[in-house]
């Protein structure tokens, strides 16, 4: 057997990691998001509070500054997005064109929500860097990026989204058990 034979054969293989296409796993992806995105709109927009099962604090979550831009509910943004992102058979272009609109929004917004204001005192700055700054630095970018990469068939292209995307779920829980932490505490 050669390496190739060999890498091929292992069970769960880098091989067959890499047949996947990332179009298909940022589809996976964003139906995930949009599903979350759509209950937590449908609950908001409605003025309920979203549960979040067994743990608590979720109401806390959804009644912070920062769960609404303009008097709208982030998770209808998320919707938006989403919907626009699994639009069918769009060229590279159009797509490229989306994904820069959505970091000219997005780096702004990311950039008031960083600044070194909202971070709390007690707050190491590693831990902010880290927990707030660095991802979101990463998930802004990571759309022009993409886009850049689909104007030039370079830079990996569409691979960069769902790496943004598990950097920013990953973030997210970060924060989330923190906050709970403190609530509970």
């Amino acid at each position: 057997m050669t390496a190739d034979t060999d890498t091929d054969a292992a069970p769960g293989g880098l091989a067959r990691l890499r047949s996947i296409h990332p179009g298909w796993i940022l589809v996976a992806l964003d139906v995930f998001g949009l599903l979350i995105a759509s209950y937590l709109a449908i609950v908001e927009v409605g003025g309920g509070v979203p549960s979040c099962g067994p743990l608590h604090g979720c109401e806390t979550v959804a009644q912070s500054q920062y769960a609404r831009i303009g008097g709208i509910p982030v998770a209808v943004f998320g919707v938006i997005l989403s919907l626009v992102l699994l639009i069918p058979g769009q060229s590279d272009v159009a797509l490229g064109i989306e994904l820069l609109a959505i970091s000219a929004v997005v780096v702004p917004a990311f950039a008031v929500l960083a600044k070194p204001g909202t971070r709390a005192p007690e707050q190491p700055r590693v831990s902010w860097l880290g927990t707030n700054v660095v991802p979101s630095a990463i998930v802004a970018l990571a759309p022009a990026v993409a886009a850049v990469g689909l104007f030039t068939e370079s830079l990996g292209g569409l691979y960069w989204l769902p790496v943004a995307v598990a950097l920013a779920l990953a973030a997210g829980l970060v924060n989330a058990w923190v906050l709970l932490v403190e609530i509970l505490r």
